[in-house]
């Protein structure tokens, strides 16, 4: 938490020097992610001070690697082996207030890691950003399994990124993607109870009818590739 007063013309910025030698980071940007350099040889990457991000920037040589994550906070820069993340800031322009006069409250974590971005990182920023809830509930005699999900599917690579409801109708709509940038097949499966599955682009325009079996579905992914199914119900 910081009271940021009223300042003028600043940055708040924190910074971590990492043991890791590369001349390329990685950001995740929505529905994947993408390399930028970590020097500034050039007038461009000068001038780009900072880059923005999603959940997390990683850095990372061969089998070992460093990522940053954060849940609100979009502004990045890794220069060598030092990785930075903007706060807070206090521009005049074009807006004079920006964060000023107020509390902020937000959280970031350094998470260093086996391998390269793909050894778990992405669902790393997700737990952080969507971390799970504990409720206290009345005992009932249910016959529910100790764990279970109504949807999920195979590989650690493909997320679940959007469960909704349709725009349009009350079925369901499951919007997911690659995101370690491989060629892949994989098994959607839910418990839900199926009479439809229908494939749609990003605008719930159906596109095909996919094949299903006791709610199992088959998909292959092209690198960080977004699929969206309507699922239409059994009512």
């Amino acid at each position: 938490t910081v009271e940021w007063g009223n300042e003028k013309d600043v940055l708040l910025k924190v910074g971590f020097p990492v043991n890791i030698r590369s001349d390329k980071a990685r950001y995740e940007i929505q529905f994947g992610s993408v390399e930028r350099p970590t020097h500034w040889n050039m007038p461009q990457d000068f001038a780009r001070f900072e880059v923005p991000a999603q959940k997390w920037a990683d850095l990372s040589e061969g089998n070992f690697g460093v990522a940053l994550l954060n849940d609100c906070k979009y502004g990045y820069d890794i220069k060598g082996n030092v990785m930075r993340l903007t706060l807070l800031r206090a521009p005049k322009d074009p807006g004079k207030n920006a964060d000023v006069n107020r509390t902020h409250t937000f959280t970031y974590s350094l998470f260093p890691h086996f391998g390269d971005f793909s050894q778990g990182l992405v669902k790393e920023g997700y737990e952080l950003n969507i971390p799970v809830l504990a409720q206290s509930v009345r005992a009932s005699k249910g016959d529910a399994t100790p764990s279970g999900s109504s949807m999920s599917i195979s590989g650690e690579n493909i997320i679940i990124d959007t469960i909704k409801k349709s725009e349009d109708d009350d079925n369901l709509i499951v919007r997911m993607y690659e995101a370690h940038g491989w060629h892949s097949r994989h098994t959607f499966k839910t418990s839900l109870p199926l009479r439809q599955v229908i494939e749609t682009d990003l605008m719930e325009r159906d596109e095909r009818v996919l094949k299903f079996r006791g709610g199992s579905v088959n998909l292959t992914f092209d690198p960080f590739q977004i699929r969206t199914l309507r699922l239409v119900l059994s009512r």
